[in-house]
């Protein structure tokens, strides 16, 4: 019997494949290659005649940009880590996101008022919202005041399968509504056509990786790589830009200065 689970009271968090140290060789003469958005953004309404997509953020209609929990995904315009526009909200929706590895990464900005809590959940649902993969951190603490976490996920995605992933911090345990939660749609796909080909070539080149997941619009592996770069080596100006350019080709940009964190420290 399946376990069925309400969207509002769960989520998720997933590990990619890291490339570490490959960089394209158009970036290493100064070019960063942009992001396609394009498969993205026809996920947008992926959900809408069976339920709404997670949140990207956490604050609803309050708090700045910074002031809330914020899924590193590809979302619906945000005023708040965007040029200012009336026409905005300070909340976003998730939209689908693809990757090429079964158990990828997923990155999670956390404000300085959730540093800490007695504990937080990363959760895996599949288009029915039953629960597929959980995992409970007890209790949550981040290292800095704010700043990007990476969360593991250790359970294999299927091809072509549409999963919803949420992840939540545990402010209240008594008041659900009271815990920021922030989610999005994750699909695993294996590399056909030019991705393939491409990816064979990079066999022998694997610095083009980055590259290549930029063009074709697979954003966890894009993210993951270019994040982990940019850990080993956070003053390199080159892997910046990089990480720079992925955030804001999703209206993330006021993201880019946010130390990437270790996650999660265990209360002395």
């Amino acid at each position: 019997m399946k376990r069925v689970f309400p969207i509002k009271s769960i989520f998720l968090a997933a590990g990619l494949l890291i490339h570490g140290g490959l960089y394209t060789s158009s970036i290493a003469f100064g070019k960063v290659p942009s992001f396609n958005v394009l498969n993205i953004k026809d996920a947008e309404n992926l959900f809408g005649s069976d339920g709404n997509p997670p949140d990207r953020t956490s604050g609803g209609g309050r708090g700045a940009c910074l002031e809330q929990l914020i899924a590193l995904v590809p979302g619906s315009p945000l005023a708040d880590c965007n040029a200012v526009d009336a026409d905005l909200e300070s909340y976003s929706k998730s939209y689908l996101a693809q990757t090429v590895n079964e158990s990828p990464t997923f990155w999670i900005f956390v404000p300085e008022g959730f540093r800490s809590a007695p504990a937080a959940e990363l959760v895996l649902l599949d288009e029915n919202e039953n629960l597929l993969w959980s995992n409970t951190i007890e209790p949550f603490q981040i290292s800095q005041d704010q700043g990007i976490i990476r969360l593991p996920l250790t359970y294999s995605l299927e091809e072509g399968q549409n999963y919803r992933w949420l992840f939540t911090i545990t402010l209240n345990p008594d008041n659900f509504d009271q815990n920021p939660t922030v989610g999005g749609v994750i699909e695993y796909v294996i590399p056909t056509g030019d991705l393939t080909q491409q990816m064979e070539q990079v066999a022998s080149q694997p610095e083009q990786v980055d590259e290549i997941y930029t063009q074709h619009g697979i954003w966890h592996d894009a993210l993951t790589l270019s994040a982990e770069q940019l850990s080993l080596d956070p003053s390199n100006e080159i892997f910046r830009a990089e990480w720079l350019t992925l955030l804001t080709s999703v209206g993330l940009s006021e993201l880019a200065d946010a130390p990437i964190m270790n996650c999660c420290l265990s209360t002395p």
